[in-house]
């Protein structure tokens, strides 16, 4: 069974707040994909046993432990499709190590509303601003049954560009997720000091940026 293995219980930060600015690393290039580490923090918000409200963070090394893929090197990234991965670099090489939309472990579901692209001497570059939806779920293995929902919600905007000529191209995507509000649904976890059957509220931001060269050329 799939539990969490931490969640350090803390105040909300001045970081954490929806729309809050959070440095992201760049992204790698394995295969023909460009692959955009994630940053993503939350608190969660819950009761103790005397009815007092605490909060709790959550962050990608929290979600990589979930999965089960918290080793050295690891990081959640946003790869083809908007679907979510493992990926690990270290030693000069990156892989993936696992797809975790297709899994139903992960989903990021964006709406976009409005949208327009550009044309650039070398290239093109898009914009588009919407609202999104991030799930990441538990289950009971051999079951089906999910044991731990974490949704949320908010706002977003994207930018990408891509550049090159007939020798090769340039990639360069950013995902910021604002007003990132959302619900926590755990059913028998002990990571707060009481178990829960219902929704627990939740705050922060979910952001992606990364770039990348590729051999292939420009098509346009």
């Amino acid at each position: 069974m799939k539990r969490f293995n931490r969640i350090v219980s803390c105040a909300v930060a001045a970081g954490l707040m929806a729309g809050a600015a959070v440095k992201v690393q760049g992204g790698v290039v394995i295969g023909d994909a460009l692959y955009a580490p994630m940053d993503i923090k939350m608190v969660v918000s819950y009761t103790n046993d005397h009815g007092a409200f605490k909060k709790a963070s959550l962050n990608n090394k929290d979600l990589l432990a979930l999965s089960g893929n918290n080793g050295p090197g690891n990081k959640l990234a946003a790869g083809p499709a908007n679907e979510i991965f493992v990926i690990h670099v270290g030693g000069g090489n990156a892989d993936v190590v696992a797809n975790l939309t297709q899994s139903d472990d992960a989903e990021l579901n964006v709406i976009p509303y409005i949208s327009n692209q550009k044309e650039r001497r070398h290239g093109f570059e898009t914009a588009e601003q919407g609202s999104f939806e991030l799930y990441f779920y538990q289950y009971f293995e051999g079951l089906g049954a999910p044991i731990g929902v974490f949704k949320w919600y908010g706002n977003y905007q994207l930018s990408t560009r891509v550049s090159g000529d007939s020798q090769g191209h340039r990639e360069f995507v950013r995902f910021h997720g604002e007003n990132a509000i959302g619900e926590t649904y755990k059913e028998n976890f002990s990571v707060f000091p009481t178990y829960y059957y219902d929704y627990l509220p939740a705050l922060g931001c979910v952001q992606f940026e990364g770039r990348g060269q590729f051999n292939t050329p420009l098509l346009k």
